[in-house]
Formats: C-alpha cells, structure tokens, sequence
C-alpha cells in the first residue's frame, strides 16, 4: 500500500490492494484515525474498495475484514502488552 495522505497524529490514508486484491483493477483505499479519549487513543480504521463485482465482494469482504481486524488487534496486543499475541486470563483460583 501507499501512502497518500498523512496528518501527524490524526490520520493516515494508503491507497492499493491487500491480499487478493493486490492483483488486477482492483483498489482500496484505507484510511487510520486517531483520536484522544478519556486519556487514551481511539482508532478507527476503514478499508473502502472499489472495482469489484458484487458476488465477489461479498465473500472477499467478510475474509478481507476478518484479516484487517486481526492484524488491528495484534497491533493494540503489542501496543498494551508489549506482545501482539492475545493474553488469554487466568483461571480464577480455587
């Protein structure tokens, strides 16, 4: 992906494809907010693409939003645990 558009701190805009949609007139542009809440950073990530047929769409859209989310979570593990794995919970003592 490249970046197109960049506001230090705010937002963050790549234009191009991931995945499957790397390849043909298929693009995507994705975009990063960022934004403070209650003493933390609220982010927002939308992924709008374009130049795909509906039936396409809909059974790349639900895999494609799987993976982003993943990769969202693993980077908010890393940022509040220092490991992008999950950190499962203890189970309570007996």
């Amino acid at each position: 992906m490249e970046v197109v558009n960049f506001f230090a701190g705010r937002m963050l805009v790549m234009s191009g494809g991931l995945g499957p949609l790397q390849s043909g007139r298929r693009g995507g542009a994705m975009t990063i907010q960022l934004s403070p809440v209650d003493g933390a950073t609220r982010l927002a990530v939308s992924y709008a693409v374009s130049a795909m047929r509906r039936r396409a769409m809909n059974n790349l859209g639900r895999a494609g939003d799987g993976v982003v989310t993943q990769q969202f979570m693993r980077l908010k593990n890393y940022i509040e645990h220092g490991d992008p794995a999950p950190k499962s919970t203890p189970p309570p003592p007996r």
